[in-house]
């Protein structure tokens, strides 16, 4: 059938979000016609997979970031992602933490846990969360 969008205003307090309460005032819904079984398919909001899901830039010269996700598992899963150079010495730990499920973002500023900027080369970002670990390869320059 012919899609409608439909307008609805005046919706009732709608609850807290954040620390903040929100009041609703208007609201949308979709309507596809007879024979239609459900609305709008809302995206899918949660990771199917738990690991790293993107890295970049790489290489870099001042920054990079680390694109990690969690999926639902029930409870929070323990992640780690740590910075290590070229003979395996830990450089610092960027996530050392239970995180629910839910995609994240880490940069390294190429900075040891000292603060002090390490110089160019290869080092390598290691990713682990329960039984799952990547690593991956990064080139500062």
């Amino acid at each position: 059938g012919q899609p409608y969008l439909g307008l609805t205003v005046g919706l009732p307090l709608c609850g807290v979000a954040g620390n903040v309460q929100s009041e609703e005032t208007v609201g949308f819904w979709w309507w596809m016609g007879p024979g239609s079984s459900s609305g709008v398919d809302l995206p899918e909001s949660l990771p199917s997979f738990t690991g790293v899901s993107a890295i970049g830039p790489n290489p870099f010269t001042a920054i990079t970031t680390v694109h990690f996700q969690i999926a639902p598992a029930g409870v929070p899963a323990r992640v780690r992602l740590e910075i290590f150079d070229v003979v395996g010495r830990s450089v610092t730990t960027l996530v050392d933490e239970a995180l629910p499920a839910g995609s994240y973002s880490r940069f390294w500023d190429r900075r040891d846990r000292s603060g002090h900027t390490v110089p160019s080369g290869v080092y390598f970002a290691r990713f682990v969360s329960g039984d799952i670990g990547k690593t991956i390869r990064l080139v500062a320059r």
